[in-house]
């Protein structure tokens, strides 16, 4: 019997691989609760948009998206399951202003620190993302943007934490 069981988790375990070697949209884990959003063949944008580390660890509520972005930018999503609001953002390399406008988050602000040239996403007071030097953060103020932006990757790609490649 408990070989059977073992093999039963080892076959789910193939097909699950085979699954998530198939899906043409890969899914990184990049921290706990924190999933960037790539397809095949596409450059990770790392190096325009990081998680920040500090002051704590996000836990698995927190959702975060990274797409494609024209224009040498990436849009990006941020959703909190329990408390079921969505924040949007584009970041963009060049430049040093930020513009940011919230969509139901009840504390949403992105911070610009002079001292060390970096953004930091500011939701409920929890540091979300920073971006790195010479970075720039953008909050777009018109909500039909995102929409027609997201009319390409509509609400069923949000997952709730429990699929990881």
């Amino acid at each position: 019997m408990a070989r059977l069981t073992h093999l039963i988790v080892i076959l789910l375990a193939v097909i699950l691989q085979v699954a998530a070697l198939t899906n043409p949209r890969r899914y990184t884990i990049l921290n706990r609760g924190l999933w960037a959003k790539t397809t095949p063949g596409e450059t990770r944008r790392e190096d325009y948009v990081t998680m920040a580390q500090e002051p704590k660890e996000l836990d698995s509520t927190y959702l975060w998206e990274l797409f494609p972005f024209p224009y040498d930018k990436a849009l990006f999503r941020i959703k909190n399951v329990e408390k079921s609001y969505t924040a949007a953002a584009a970041s963009d390399k060049m430049g040093s202003e930020i513009v940011a406008k919230q969509f139901g988050a009840s504390n949403w602000r992105i911070e610009y620190r002079q001292e060390d040239n970096k953004c930091v996403i500011r939701l409920d007071g929890t540091n979300l993302v920073w971006t790195r030097k010479g970075t720039t953060i953008l909050l777009e103020e018109y909500q039909n943007m995102f929409s027609q932006l997201w009319s390409f990757y509509p609400e069923n790609t949000w997952y709730d934490g429990l699929f990881v490649q």
